[in-house]
């Protein structure tokens, strides 16, 4: 009987100690995906010289990346080269201080260039329904 008892209670603990920290970890990993589009929103916004006010009513009108890279002055390709060369800059700290390995920087560089070109052109169907972003 004892061990049943011990048994019941060791396994509520666990259940009690474990599923909290499953989903703390989801919500970690939403935050560090919106701290990367965050940081990504803003490199892109130096790169082109405009304010974050700019750039989202730029959005808001429904205009792509590739419009509002080309309002900026600059190519599509241009600002993916600079862009990529700061971030490849950034990683390479990461895996001189053994942060990263060289492979996963590279698989960061090349999921940087799909992605790029995958936003490039997205428009946005609903403008009233555009949550504008900080």
């Amino acid at each position: 009987m004892k061990k049943w008892i011990t048994y019941i209670v060791a396994t509520v603990m666990v259940v009690l100690v474990v599923t909290p920290s499953i989903y703390a970890y989801d919500d970690k990993e939403d935050c560090h995906k919106h701290h990367h589009r965050t940081e990504a929103k803003q490199a892109l916004i130096e790169e082109l010289g405009l304010t974050k006010e700019e750039f989202n009513k730029y959005r808001q009108e429904g205009h792509t990346l590739r419009e509002i890279i080309i309002k900026g002055g600059k190519t599509p390709e241009e600002v993916k080269q600079s862009l990529k060369n700061k971030h490849e800059e950034s990683l390479q700290k990461k895996v001189d201080e053994e942060w990263m390995t060289e492979k996963k920087k590279q698989a960061i560089l090349q999921k940087f260039d799909k992605n790029f070109e995958r936003h490039l052109d997205h428009k946005r169907k609903d403008k009233s329904s555009y949550k504008k972003e900080n």
